[in-house]
């Protein structure tokens, strides 16, 4: 029998980290492609409609069933997207990065469809494609971003995150045609210099070829 394919652990935490940000900026880009032509909360409540139909069909197929662990932190996560750094940090080691996508996806959904039903305009398949890679982006980004910290602190997590912003405007300049100022390079270069520094990916990098030196 072929044994399946594991993601090597030195690519489990701060790497994975970076990964999902870029996902996530994917997602902002989708998102802004819909201004204008679905309100704040169509598009929200969409992304949280799309991750729990991911999950309708995930766990079946994977014959697994949520686990919760604590319900407090569990709840917790859905509903204070603040704390949502620590208190993933905390859950994984109890649960499961797709129950505590779960949360995200139903307490989102509750919070966001009142104001996508106050709010609602047309639906056309002009905005499907747009709002079907808000969705699909975001379940791929949150997954891999909450099973990466299982491998990460809460702090080197947080910092991973900043890159988000900077990926949003790399895809903003390069797709959108917006920009570009000697300030804002600046800034992103910045930023990204110390999420690698402050993840100690920099590190890590520096000691590598040292350990295989002669």
């Amino acid at each position: 029998m072929t044994p399946r394919w594991v993601l090597p652990v030195r690519y489990r935490g701060a790497p994975l980290l970076v990964f999902s940000s870029v996902l996530f900026a994917v997602m902002a880009l989708c998102t802004r492609l819909l201004s204008g032509r679905l309100s704040p909360g169509q598009v929200a409540s969409g992304r949280f409609l799309i991750g729990l139909l991911f999950l309708a069909a995930y766990y079946p197929a994977m014959g697994r069933r949520p686990r919760f662990g604590r319900l407090p932190l569990w709840v917790l996560r859905g509903v204070f997207g603040g704390a949502a750094v620590v208190v993933v940090r905390a859950l994984r080691h109890e649960t499961d990065a797709a129950t505590v996508f779960l949360s995200f996806c139903l307490f989102g959904l509750l919070f966001s469809l009142p104001f996508a039903l106050h709010d609602w305009r047309p639906l056309g398949w002009d905005v499907a494609l747009p709002l079907l890679g808000v969705g699909l982006t975001s379940v791929v980004a949150q997954m891999t971003f909450t099973y990466a910290f299982g491998y990460v602190t809460a702090v080197a997590g947080g910092v991973a995150t900043q890159l988000t912003p900077v990926f949003s405007w790399v895809l903003g300049a390069v797709l959108l045609g917006e920009a570009v100022s000697p300030l804002a390079v600046t800034g992103a270069l910045v930023c990204m210099v110390g999420v690698l520094w402050g993840t100690g990916m920099l590190e890590r990098w520096r000691a590598t070829p040292a350990r295989t030196a002669p």
